[in-house]
């Protein structure tokens, strides 16, 4: 790559946008949601590294403190937000992946 190829980012200056660091850095339950999931696609539990809506759901169903239920709401809203640049969804196929 030459000097006129490279890409002029300034990290700083995007994740100081309004709304960029949230989206970059979730909070801690929905970071702990992710790692349960990137453990069942290190462990194999979930093919090609694919999974569905459950499967998120079933993760921040495992985080969650014990006796302590989150309505489906709160969990999409979270996906809705990984979404942003964490998670693909494949219309055709109906999986997620990283």
């Amino acid at each position: 790559m030459n000097e006129t190829d490279k890409i002029n980012f300034d990290f700083v200056k995007e994740i100081k946008e309004p709304g960029v660091y949230q989206l970059l850095f979730p909070k801690k339950e929905v970071g702990l949601a992710v790692m349960v999931l990137f453990e069942k696609i290190e462990n194999k539990s979930l093919p090609d590294g694919k999974f569905i809506e459950k499967d998120l759901h079933d993760a921040f169903a495992q985080i969650s403190k014990p006796n302590e239920r989150y309505p489906k709401e709160i969990y999409s809203a979270h996906i809705e937000e990984l979404q942003e640049y964490f998670l693909d969804y494949n219309q055709e196929t109906q999986k997620i992946l990283f």
